[in-house]
């Protein structure tokens, strides 16, 4: 099950999924324009340590060359067919998708001003 949680901005938005074998968190990049999306991705990254530090652990970087889509993500083993684990994996999910939302707040709102600025500018 995919639930779409928040947007970041245009194309950029913050999922909650779970798997039968795990629960993640995730900020997936996908704009129309692949080479923008790396863009997006590659500043972000520049900011790794920044954003790790706010986030409180290490998180995991899909640049995914090979798709139109880049992807930062956070996952948990639980088995999601035992419905006793359910509610530590709701809790879990709730509370990673507010620290990955806290953690790329900041930079995602400083990329979307530089964005519009050059859409603007019509450079």
């Amino acid at each position: 099950m995919d639930q779409r949680w928040v947007m970041a901005f245009s194309s950029c938005r913050y999922s909650l999924i779970f798997g039968k074998s795990e629960a993640r968190v995730e900020l997936v990049i996908e704009r129309s324009d692949a080479s923008e999306n790396k863009r997006i991705f590659d500043t972000l990254c520049a900011e790794k340590a920044a954003i790790e530090a706010v986030f409180g652990e290490p998180l995991t970087w899909q640049r995914k060359d090979e798709r139109k889509k880049c992807q930062v993500v956070f996952a948990s083993p639980f088995d999601s067919f035992d419905p006793t684990n359910w509610p530590q994996m709701i809790a879990w999910m709730s509370e990673h998708i507010r620290k990955l939302e806290a953690a790329f707040k900041e930079p995602l709102a400083r990329l979307n001003r530089q964005i519009r600025t050059h859409d603007e500018e019509g450079i």
